[in-house]
């Protein structure tokens, strides 16, 4: 049976000086076990020489790396559909008969698994029709949703991305308008 550790993130500053390390700038990282658990060290590059590279000789040492602070992400990526306006327009269109609105809420809610909004439950197929069903939960709300699979193949895919688009210019401007 393996057995999983949770290894502490790289320290905001060295462990010997206690200076905050800065993008770019290198350290060296020290991986032992201390009663059975893993212990980590992060040196920075003026702190490191021979008496802290002596450390990486005791027992149950494990590991040794040396790396650089990397940038931190300046600027977040804006999500091409809000996730709200792809759970409402879910709402709005499941229960559609029209087949492209089928299609859509099932682009929408495989978005929406993506971004960890929506669990897949349960995959289901329906003896008499053979259709394909998903069965979905909202993380947050627990709400449960029933989108069939329209078995889309490639090139239907970019249809049903430019039907989205076009769904979300009349939901903005819908919005616009109520403001």
């Amino acid at each position: 049976m393996a057995t999983e550790w949770e290894i502490q993130k790289r320290s905001k500053s060295c462990n010997a000086c206690e200076r905050e390390f800065k993008e770019g700038d290198q350290y060296h990282c020290m991986l032992w076990f201390e009663n059975s658990l893993p212990v980590r060290k992060d040196i920075c590059e003026f702190c490191w020489g021979e008496k802290i590279l002596a450390e990486t000789q005791k027992e149950g040492f494990i590991s040794y790396w040396k790396s650089r602070v990397k940038p931190q992400l300046i600027q977040k990526k804006e999500d091409p559909i809000q996730r709200s306006v792809a759970e409402n327009l879910i709402k709005k269109y499941l229960h559609s008969t029209d087949p492209s609105h089928k299609n859509l809420c099932y682009v929408l809610a495989l978005m929406l698994e993506r971004k960890k909004i929506f669990v897949q439950r349960q995959k289901t197929e329906e003896k008499q029709s053979g259709k394909t069903f998903m069965v979905y939960e909202h993380g947050k709300s627990g709400d449960t949703f029933i989108i069939e699979d329209p078995q889309l193949n490639m090139s239907e895919i970019s249809a049903v991305q430019r039907q989205i688009d076009g769904v979300l210019k009349m939901e903005q401007v819908a919005i616009t308008q109520e403001e």
